[in-house]
């Protein structure tokens, strides 16, 4: 999908990279020839692999664990709460308000008790059925990596460092790289697929 820019916005990307550059001593990305521009192109991409690899790793916070990081809510609205990996029994909403912790929303709601467990779903933690917690529902491993909001509703995006997956209500999402014709530039992006 072609990024959406405007001219102000594509100059002043422009200008910053050209910034850069010149402090780098590399002149104007116009002065590079083809073989600069594509060395500095594998560079930036090499870059922002890494980068989103550490985010995820450093962001993510384990469901079972109280959260180190607040992580407040941009805006009010309902947070999806799945029941169960993958979302297959369906989610629990909660109404959230702009500055509220999310993360801390998310760990008391996980922390809890169920009476019932989700239908047709796995403890993945203990089979015994005593005190058996919400969070024991979302995989071997889960923790959560960010949030996405759509309008006023918000999903939680989830990484399971034992399966090595993503996903996010019934979806799988990752982050990908996706090439800018305009800027000549990588940049991450957001995909899900069902």
């Amino acid at each position: 999908m072609p990024r959406k820019w405007d001219d102000k916005s594509l100059s002043a990307f422009l200008k910053q990279r050209d910034d850069k550059l010149h402090a780098d001593g590399k002149g104007t990305w116009d002065t590079l020839s083809t073989a600069e521009k594509k060395a500095l192109q594998n560079e930036q991409k090499s870059k922002l692999k890494s980068s989103e690899a550490a985010r995820i790793m450093t962001q993510s916070w384990p469901l079972e664990k109280w959260p180190l990081h607040a992580r407040p809510s941009p805006k009010s609205g309902k947070l999806l709460l799945p029941r169960d990996y993958g979302a297959r029994s369906g989610f629990d909403t909660v109404k959230v308000y702009a500055g509220q912790n999310l993360n801390q929303v998310v760990y008391q709601y996980y922390s809890n008790t169920v009476d019932k467990p989700p239908t047709n779903s796995t403890n993945f933690v203990s089979q015994d059925g005593l005190s058996t917690k919400r969070h024991e529902f979302m995989g071997p491993s889960p923790h959560v990596a960010d949030y996405l909001w759509t309008g006023s509703q918000a999903q939680i995006q989830w990484w399971d460092s034992y399966e090595r997956s993503k996903w996010m209500g019934t979806d799988k999402w990752d982050t990908e790289l996706e090439f800018d014709k305009a800027s000549e530039s990588w940049f991450l992006i957001d995909k899900t697929d069902s």
